[in-house]
């Protein structure tokens, strides 16, 4: 699917005006410089009309003036600028690394708050897994199977193509894209870094902005991460990366200060970590339901305290020692 060489500064433009009249506040003004705004330049013109074609592709609009997605919040309105900024990015890298990524994040048409699960069958009856703070978006065309993954964690099962014509099964992220080899395996996007860890089959991971020959296939017990065009070497997985779809953290040797970020994606505030005992190894299997629980047993084991400021705001500190926390 090709973006026709729109300007991405048209399109970001059609997407604002787009958000605009669907907002259900939109007055008769508004639609006036929305007509005068496709009028002032052919882009802008070329750029509405694809963003209405797409739209209307999946029923979000009708032909007319866009009033059905009137509520600013509903949940339909949300799945369907879901389904446009995932159109629009598929037509243009440009367009993906205009917009940020709080906003994709917003609209996206698969999210879980902070600390939850959720499992999707798709279409196909692939199955996806989003772990805590995840948001995703999903395009099933005549060309391929698509994942868009915005923020978090999923596990993919993929299933066959049930279409007369195979199409690929891939999940693409802002550093590239992952290709299923008939496979099983997780994707994970956070900090501008990507990474992927097959535990069936095998994936072909190609890095944005790598060479032509840069992408590399990542067999099953192999994982690497990607960013900024390059890719780590594949190195081999550690425990279970799954285990999280049924509410455990597993853990080898990980550094304290390591292990609590991680603990922070299941629960809302911040865990900060003294550096006299960030270096501390942490090995088990923890429920990820429960944090207070784990940073207890976690104290109790090693010589550690951990001091609640607020609700919101935890220090894990060295046992009757002196800190600088």
């Amino acid at each position: 699917m090709s973006g026709g060489g729109i300007d991405p500064r048209a399109l970001d433009g059609a997407v604002q005006w787009f958000l605009r009249l669907t907002s259900g506040t939109a007055n008769d003004a508004d639609r006036a410089a929305w007509q005068a705004w496709r009028r002032a330049d052919p882009e802008h013109e070329r750029a509405w009309q694809r963003t209405e074609a797409l739209t209307r592709r999946f029923e979000a609009l009708p032909k007319g003036v866009l009033p059905v997605l009137g509520r600013p919040r509903s949940a339909g309105r949300r799945r369907a600028l879901g389904k446009l900024a995932l159109l629009l990015s598929a037509g243009g890298a440009a367009w993906l690394a205009y917009r940020d990524d709080a906003w994709r994040n917003w609209v996206a048409e698969y999210r879980t708050p902070t600390g939850a699960r959720r499992e999707v069958m798709l279409a196909d009856h692939s199955r996806v897994v989003l772990n805590t703070s995840t948001a995703m978006d999903v395009l099933f065309d005549a060309q391929q199977r698509l994942i868009a993954l915005h923020a978090g964690e999923i596990l993919v099962e993929t299933a066959p193509d049930p279409e007369r014509i195979a199409r690929p099964f891939i999940v693409r992220t802002r550093e590239g894209s992952i290709t299923a080899l008939g496979t099983r395996f997780v994707v994970r996007r956070d900090d501008g870094v990507s990474a992927v860890q097959v535990l069936e089959g095998a994936v072909r991971v190609a890095p944005r902005g790598a060479a032509g020959d840069g992408a590399l296939v990542v067999p099953a017990g192999m994982g690497l991460r990607f960013g900024d065009g390059v890719a780590d070497r594949p190195e081999p997985i550690a425990g279970d990366p799954s285990a999280w779809q049924h509410g455990m953290l597993q853990v080898d040797g990980m550094p304290l200060k390591q292990f609590l970020a991680e603990l922070q994606r299941y629960r809302s505030g911040w865990i900060e970590c003294a550096p006299e005992v960030a270096h501390l190894p942490i090995s088990g299997a923890f429920p990820s339901g429960d944090i207070d629980r784990v940073l207890a047993t976690v104290a109790d084991t090693l010589p550690l305290q951990v001091r609640y400021r607020t609700r919101y705001w935890v220090s894990v500190l060295p046992r009757g020692g002196k800190t600088n926390l």
